[in-house]
Order: structure tokens, then sequence, then C-alpha cells
């Protein structure tokens, strides 16, 4: 009796044990991003980086596929032994306006009339053991009257009975836009409830529109928190609220947008001085229940050139996992 006890037990153990090894370190899934300035919830605005939209999903098999996942295959490092992947892929469009968006003239000293339109290739990795994530991404995309900021935002303006921008064909020519983003974030403590975690963060991005180097640092509240905590990761059953506080400095080597690109800025009819270091900081809450999470934030930057403003923006992010 106490033989077959013993075997019933092996069996259960390890039956369970290899039911817990299956569980995907990361699902299939699909996110909505909806940012503006004016569901920034202190001061509501209609300036500088004034709207964004982006559309996207993630597959953690999507390398492997022979037609489709050749280009990340190509454009990315493949994973050393304990990293995990998934790879997915964003259509976004940004759009940038001055101050005062019912001025017909432009002003010195204010942000120039912009928009991309961009097709982002994404990886994120993962290495459970070290708690380390690297999030990269690829860009492809229109900077300039193609990437269709103009239409939009007059759109939008039209339909919510809000003042029409006049300065739009002030904007600055069609350029191509490519570029190559990485983050890294580095957990560095937990509490043992689980309910805190510390993270510090490294990030760069190069192209023809952005070039710069960042690092910062971010805390995390909630029950039981995964330590590295992203949305592709299998969300939790039940009902779950997670907040986080997070502040980057940022060296902002060039930005085409606020200074043109250098082989025809004596083009451009605005020009701005870059503030070189900038502060960006940011408050969190999650809400999720099995396969649908609501990340909603809110973000606040210093002046990014010379005599501007401070900014801030709102985003909602939608996420369901297939």
């Amino acid at each position: 009796m106490k033989n077959i006890s013993t075997l019933v037990l092996f069996l259960f153990f390890a039956f369970f044990s290899h039911h817990l090894s299956a569980q995907p370190l990361f699902q299939k899934g699909t996110d909505v991003l909806i940012e503006n300035d004016f569901i920034y919830l202190l001061q509501p605005s209609d300036k500088y980086y004034t709207s964004g939209l982006e559309l996207g999903m993630y597959f953690p098999e999507l390398a492997e596929k022979r037609l489709i996942g050749w280009p990340y295959r190509a454009l990315f490092f493949q994973n050393k032994k304990g990293w995990a992947s998934t790879h997915g892929f964003h259509l976004n469009q940004n759009i940038y306006t001055p101050a005062k968006i019912t001025d017909q003239i432009l002003r010195v000293n204010d942000h120039p009339y912009a928009s991309t339109l961009l097709l982002k290739l994404d990886k994120i990795d993962v290495n459970p053991g070290s708690q380390v994530e690297i999030q990269q991404n690829w860009q492809f995309g229109v900077l300039g009257p193609s990437a269709g900021g103009s239409l939009v935002q007059k759109s939008y303006h039209t339909l919510v009975n809000r003042p029409i921008p006049q300065g739009w064909n002030y904007q600055i020519p069609n350029l191509p836009a490519i570029g190559y983003e990485m983050q890294l974030k580095k957990a560095l403590w937990t509490s043992h409830s689980r309910n805190i975690n510390l993270a510090g963060k490294l990030g760069a991005n190069v192209g023809t529109i952005n070039n710069f180097l960042e690092a910062g640092a971010q805390i995390r509240f909630g029950n039981g928190l995964r330590v590295l905590g992203h949305w592709t990761q299998p969300l939790a059953k039940g009902i779950r609220l997670e907040s986080s506080f997070h502040i980057r400095g940022r060296w902002v080597i060039q930005n085409t947008i606020l200074e043109g690109p250098w082989w025809i800025r004596h083009e451009i009819p605005q020009q701005l001085q870059l503030e070189h270091f900038i502060a960006i900081g940011g408050a969190t809450l999650m809400i999720q229940s099995h396969r649908w999470a609501l990340d909603l934030q809110q973000t606040l930057v210093s002046p990014q050139f010379k005599r501007g403003l401070q900014h801030h923006w709102g985003s909602i992010r939608l996420v369901w996992q297939m």
C-alpha cells in the first residue's frame, strides 16, 4: 500500500511539474494605444506632441515562419540559452503641432508642424534567471505630408468641434524615417511579498528622425507582481491592479523634427535650438482581468528646446491576449 501511495504521489508531482514547465512565457496578443495631450488629467492642452495612435500584434513563434519571419531573423540577434522571445509589429502615427494651432504664421521658438507614419518590427527578450528584459524595434516609414497628420488632425477637430489647425502648410517636407531602438530593463529589487518591484532602465535610439541615450528607474506596486511585467506575458486570472512610477534622463543628440535634417536645414522655415538634456516622468495604472488589460498612463516632459514649454500627455492602451 505504501508503494502504491508513493507511486501515485510521484505521478501527480511529475504531471504537475510538467504542466508548470509547459506554461508559455509569452502569449499571442493585440494592443491599441491612443496618446493625446488633451487627456492629461492635470492640465489638458493641444500642442507639441499632441496625438499618437498605434495598432499592433505579438506572436511568440512569428520569427519561425518561413515567409513572414525572415525580417526578424535578419534584423535581430538570435537568442542564447536561457532567453525567451516574442516578436510583433505595430503601425504607428504621431502628430506634432505648435503651442497655438490657430495662428496662420510660424512663431519664433515654437514647435513645427510634423507627423510620422511608421511600421515597427518588434522583439522582446526575457531572461528569467538574470531578471533582464530587452525590447528592440526597427522603424520604417515617412516623416512629412505623406504621413497624413494634417488630414487626421483636421478631420478629428472638425468632428469634435474644436479649432482647426491653420499652419500645416508649413510642415516639414517628406523625408524617410528609419530607426532602431533598444530598451533594457533589469530588476534590481523585489519585496518578499512581491508587492513592490524596483527596476533600472537603459535605452537608445538611432536613425534619421531621433538620436538619443537615456537612463532611468521604475517602481511598481501591485498584488503578486511579475518581476518583468510586460503585457505580452500571460495575464493573471481574476481582476488585478498594478500601478507604477518612472523617471528617465535623456541625452538628445539630434532631433530632425525640431532641427530639420542637416542636409536641407536651409530650406526649413523653423529651426529650434535643442535642450540636449531633458527629464521624462510618468505614472501608470493597469487594470487586468484574465485576457484583457487596460493601461492608463500620464507623462510629463521637461522643455525640449530653448524657450520651449514643458509638455504632457495621457495614454490609453487596451490589450487582448488570444
